[in-house]
């Protein structure tokens, strides 16, 4: 029996502990979350309301499928894991099969004032808020890039939010183009635009416009948005902005698997450069739920060399989509250059834009001025340091996650 570990228990980790399971494997799921769903379909206090989200997961609850939440995983290598959590503390579990489906996190680019409280990623904005946090009656403007805005403004809204602008950098034409391309290969994500876009009447959505700074004494106050030849002041208690997103490659790179570009390399069979690991979902491009469902289901027959042909022709368009996303979506210079000397670049760190933006890498900027040693390890400041700057990306040391002390003692 093929012992089949998936790291990430999103959608697409999901699919392929369900697949694997049904097909035989013996399946360990793995995530540093509480609970399943990751941030697609992140539960709303242990409530899943998601039509499609509840099938797969009763479909995972059917299989003999261990689910250890609450897990990160500290380091690997061909064979184990090395992990920890609450529960266990520091434990290693072996594997035949690697699958890794650990997501993507959201790009923040840096702009005056973005540290301020109440400033946050927007996918962020969308977990505070099933995890409790009350926004009602609270003015929140959603800014950046990505279908993500829409979404996520539809569900501040419906959490009664009142919705003080939402601002698109790309501008209409390339939002255009991308919704003609996709009209009749995914009908579906059209109709969802509509229904979102009809759940937000009234509320403002400017395209080609971006947040240029944010104001407040101690927590934020206030945002001048702008358009590159006009700029506008708008008063409000939260801004959820991010800039798309980034895949989590931490844990690839330990293992050794080969990158194409920002992205794991897989073959067709989501097998990277290492044997038996596989990588599905944001991983491998930026493509959204029906992208990750259908690699998920892909890597699961493939280790147990179940034929996959039958997939290719939705796996075909489903890269089509993520290329046309990625194009619709292709940042401006403009939002790149929003910092100026004194703007705090690396928040773990306080370090100032002015200190580390003339830096060859961030090996530099981190022995010069301590940058991406702090709490996040670099998540944040190295992928802007990449997108602003043409940084390398660092080898990763162990612990990837992190982690107190004593838990590794144990």
């Amino acid at each position: 029996m093929n012992k089949t570990v998936i790291v990430g228990a999103g959608p697409g980790g999901i699919a392929a502990a369900v697949a694997a399971a049904e097909k035989g494997s013996q399946v360990t799921l793995i995530d540093e979350n509480p609970g399943l769903g990751g941030q697609v379909w992140r539960q709303n206090l242990g409530k899943v309301k998601d039509k499609n989200a509840k099938k797969w997961i009763d479909r995972l609850f059917k299989q003999n499928i261990k689910f250890l939440p609450s897990t990160r995983v500290l380091g690997s290598n061909s064979t184990s894991l090395d992990c920890s959590n609450p529960e266990h503390a520091h434990f290693n579990i072996d594997y035949d099969s690697l699958i890794l489906a650990t997501g993507a996190k959201e790009l923040f680019l840096p702009f005056p004032r973005w540290t301020l409280p109440n400033v946050i990623g927007c996918g962020g904005a969308q977990a505070l808020v099933k995890s409790g946090l009350d926004v009602r009656d609270k003015r929140i403007v959603v800014s950046g890039s990505g279908p993500l805005l829409l979404a996520v403004a539809y569900f501040l809204k419906k959490q009664g939010a009142v919705i003080a602008g939402i601002f698109e950098q790309a501008s209409s034409s390339s939002l255009n183009n991308f919704a003609r391309k996709i009209a009749f290969s995914h009908p579906g994500k059209i109709l969802q635009g509509i229904k979102y876009r009809l759940g937000l009447a009234g509320v403002s959505w400017k395209k080609g416009w971006w947040v240029k700074k944010a104001s407040g004494s101690e927590i934020l106050e206030s945002l001048t948005v702008t358009n590159g030849q006009k700029e506008q002041q708008i008063d409000c208690d939260y801004l959820a902005c991010g800039f798309g997103l980034v895949p989590n490659i931490e844990l690839p790179i330990m293992l050794g698997c080969q990158l194409d570009g920002e992205f794991v390399k897989v073959d067709e069979r989501q097998m990277t450069s290492k044997q038996n690991i596989y990588a599905i979902g944001e991983l491998t491009g930026i493509g959204g739920l029906d992208k990750a469902l259908l690699e998920g289901e892909i890597a699961a027959l493939a280790l147990n060399d179940i034929g996959i042909n039958h997939l290719m022709s939705r796996k075909d368009k489903e890269l089509k989509f993520t290329e046309d996303l990625k194009e619709a979506f292709q940042l401006r210079d403009e939002v790149k250059h929003l910092a100026i000397p004194d703007t705090i670049f690396c928040r773990c760190e306080d370090v100032l834009y002015k200190d580390i933006c003339d830096l060859p890498n961030q090996r530099d900027a981190k022995l010069k001025t301590r940058c991406g040693m702090g709490a996040c390890q670099g998540k944040i400041c190295s992928t802007m340091g990449r997108e602003l700057f043409g940084w390398e990306l660092n080898k990763v040391s162990y612990p990837i996650s992190s982690v107190t002390i004593d838990s590794l003692m144990e």
